[in-house]
């Protein structure tokens, strides 16, 4: 889908386009360093939720919903990625 990853990152992308096939459908950026920042930005964000709630501070919980509304404004359909950003912080208040 026009994006450059790192090797390292070659399995996220392809379990990531596996599982959500269509959540990169509406993201038109035609500049491809504009498409790999975002793809960065959106493999981090899922590192960041694979945490252990516990371990996640106020800010790197708030930054990930910031990274989450970015995303979306970007045009990547990710419904699954606020269910799973609303379970942590769900599990991180407790």
């Amino acid at each position: 889908d026009g994006f450059q990853i790192r090797y390292s990152q070659v399995l996220s992308v392809a379990t990531l386009f596996k599982e959500h096939p269509d959540f990169a459908i509406n993201f038109r950026p035609t500049s491809q360093v504009l498409k790999t920042a975002y793809m960065n930005l959106l493999l981090c964000l899922i590192e960041t939720l694979n945490k252990p709630p516990h371990s996640l501070s106020e800010t790197e919980l708030s930054n990930a919903c910031s990274e989450l509304t970015d995303l979306t404004d970007a045009g990547f359909k990710l419904e699954w990625l606020k269910t799973k950003l609303d379970e942590v912080t769900l599990e991180w208040k407790k």
